[in-house]
């Protein structure tokens, strides 16, 4: 059996906002109202805007076409995220909604789970398989072994990503993959130059902690391989491994992404197509502080740590020097000060500067 690290119902849930949708959000007369909720638990593959909020507008198709906007593919079972309001509200923008339009209402944060599917029979409740969290577990498991794999390999001088190593193993082995640690298989066998095809022993320890070892073929490519993103991404969303897949290619091109470190912290800075190697240039770390917000400004005064409010005159990601004003009322126009961006609307003041007001 082959693991890969393709889940096509996401793909297809995924699918980019239509443009009828778009038209229909420009056309908004009276506004529609959306009311975060401080926790959400969605059943589906992607998190969408009705899982997480309460939408109310006049017009009952608005609400219809506001609820089904995908936000981000779903938690793992037994996994919770949490979701910034402002994180939400940038990929609404991205999908075609006018936010000039929208009042936005409720939790700030919102805590999202994935539901366990359960009957009920004869007064006995059981949980349901659900086929969806069983493949994002093998998917880890099967990451977590390609890790412990690689970490074999550095040590016989050979340097692969986990990406560049494909897994075939036994159908009945398969439910044995259940840990996602790399430390947690010992990998044994194969063969110098160690590229290629490689038959390796795998020890692990099984549901009744009793060690036990499995064939893995293991399929090593040296080539050179790249990002390409599983489904249409709008301009502005915040990216994820889960977007994406490693393919190979067939040469090298300067400029574009080869490893999941690359796009950690950053977003779409335009709309980057399915199956399409990503540039560089088509992403920038997310922006925390946009121009003209309020910002909360931290500073330690003799060993007390004051808070103010400033407007951002730039906009900034995490680690950003970013100037902001002071904005109580002087006779002249306030001196902008220096401070370094440290999270959503968040800033601390930089050393030397001057923090006063009230």
């Amino acid at each position: 059996m082959s693991v890969k690290r393709t889940i096509p119902q996401l793909r297809k849930a995924c699918l980019p906002i239509t443009v009828g949708l778009v038209l229909l959000f420009a056309g908004l007369a009276e506004g529609a109202t959306v009311q975060f909720k401080p926790q959400a638990v969605v059943t589906g593959e992607v998190v969408r805007l009705g899982d997480v909020a309460n939408i109310y507008d006049f017009n009952p198709q608005v609400t219809a076409q506001l609820q089904q906007i995908v936000l981000r593919p779903a938690p793992a079972s037994g996994i919770k995220v949490r979701m910034h309001v402002d994180e939400i509200c940038s990929r609404l923008k991205a999908s075609g909604v006018n936010m000039l339009a929208i009042d936005i209402q409720g939790s700030t944060i919102v805590e999202i789970g994935a539901a366990a599917a359960s009957n009920s029979i004869q007064q006995v409740a059981y949980a349901a398989p659900d086929p969806a969290a069983q493949v994002r577990q093998l998917q880890k498991a099967a990451d977590a072994l390609k890790k412990s794999i690689q970490q074999y390999l550095a040590a016989r001088q050979v340097a692969v990503k986990p990406e560049q190593i494909e897994l075939e193993i036994n159908r009945q082995d398969v439910p044995l993959l259940q840990h996602v640690l790399p430390s947690a298989y010992l990998v044994q066998g194969g063969r110098a130059p160690w590229t290629g095809t490689q038959e390796l022993k795998v020890t692990l320890a099984n549901q009744q902690q009793s060690m036990q070892t499995i064939l893995v073929r293991a399929t090593i490519k040296t080539g050179l391989t790249a990002l390409v993103p599983r489904y249409q991404i709008p301009r502005g969303q915040s990216l994820t491994a889960e977007d994406f897949e490693m393919v190979a290619v067939d040469r090298e091109v300067d400029g574009i992404i080869t490893s999941f470190e690359e796009i950690e912290g950053k977003e779409a800075t335009q709309p980057i197509a399915a199956g399409r190697t990503v540039r560089l240039n088509q992403v920038q770390p997310v922006v925390l502080i946009r121009r003209n917000s309020m910002v909360k400004v931290h500073a330690r005064v003799g060993g007390v740590e004051v808070n103010s409010y400033f407007k951002a005159l730039q906009e900034g990601s995490l680690g950003d020097k970013i100037q902001v004003e002071p904005q109580w009322k002087t006779k002249t126009r306030p001196t902008p000060i220096n401070v370094t961006v440290t999270g959503i609307n968040e800033a601390e003041i930089e050393t030397g500067s001057t923090l006063t007001g009230r």
